[in-house]
């Protein structure tokens, strides 16, 4: 199945652009995840990024984080606004 991938000399750029044809104007996205806080977590992950650095966008940062299972795309169609102002404490 990824044999093509595989076998390829290379694969396509990147682009750091909004992808409105795959999420329709949708800017959230739902998921369960386990936040990784601890500070020796935080150092690995921090030392990891260093030295992956010419390899991912500088605008990706995100907080560390175990994914759960991943929900998709959240619409006002479907999902009520308190789900989508919800702050968790």
């Amino acid at each position: 199945m990824n044999q093509n991938f595989i076998n390829a000399d290379m694969t396509p750029p990147w682009d750091d652009i909004d992808f409105c044809d795959w999420n329709g104007g949708n800017r959230r996205y739902g998921l369960w995840a386990l936040i990784i806080d601890g500070s020796e977590w935080l150092n690995a992950i921090s030392t990891a990024a260093s030295y992956l650095s010419p390899y991912i966008l500088n605008v990706y940062r995100r907080q560390p984080n175990v994914l759960i299972i991943a929900g998709g795309l959240l619409s006002f169609q479907y999902y009520s606004s308190a789900i989508f102002y919800h702050k968790p404490e």
